[in-house]
């Protein structure tokens, strides 16, 4: 169960922190120890960005879609790590966007790679897109042993999603689903209506 030894990990990570640092309101967190120990000390900006060599991908890119305004830079993911993303110009950035929350324990971190190396998460990770309607044995102890003993109190059920845009999606589906159902007409209703 990969996703809980990365929560254990980045807890216990966090144990050592200072108490001091604890709730404390605003302050620099310089102070923090690094989640990763290969994580970059700082930026480091080589070119303007974008870049010579994103600026030739995007020109190639855009031969092949049209619709590239959203693309910023092109990505060297090798050599991110943290929260820092690397460009393929070599700029080093503070990335404070992590793929729009997406990458919430930074780039590279080493409990994910380890984990994507495991055989018996592979068959899961290579077929994420058909939980849809034929759940693969094991989901359950899975949603079971990981994602419930985490769940805020008082959430007693879970819905794993594919992405941030999905999760938002899917409540708001949820919302209208839960109003549906509790305004179903009574029987009464269904008897005199014209159907």
């Amino acid at each position: 169960m990969f996703t809980s030894k990365i929560l254990k990990n980045t807890a216990n990570h966090f144990k050592n922190v200072p108490a001091y640092l604890h709730n404390t309101g605003p302050r620099s967190l310089t102070a923090l120890p690094k989640l990763m120990g290969q994580e970059y000390d700082a930026p480091s900006m080589k070119t303007n960005c974008p870049g010579p060599k994103s600026k030739e991908l995007l020109t190639r890119y855009e031969k092949t879609n049209r619709n590239i305004g959203h693309v910023q830079f092109f990505v060297d993911l090798e050599a991110s790590r943290g929260n820092y993303v690397v460009d393929v110009d070599g700029n080093r950035m503070l990335d404070l966007f992590t793929q729009i929350s997406s990458l919430p324990l930074g780039y590279n971190h080493p409990a994910i790679l380890e984990a994507m190396q495991d055989p018996s998460n592979l068959v899961t990770i290579a077929n994420r897109p058909a939980l849809g309607v034929h759940l693969p044995n094991g989901y359950t102890e899975k949603l079971e042993e990981i994602m419930m003993p985490i769940a805020p109190k008082g959430l007693d059920y879970v819905q794993t999603m594919m992405c941030g845009s999905c999760s938002n999606e899917n409540a708001v589906k949820q919302v209208f689903l839960w109003y549906r159902v509790s305004k179903l007409p009574n029987i009464l209703s269904l008897n005199s209506s014209l159907m």
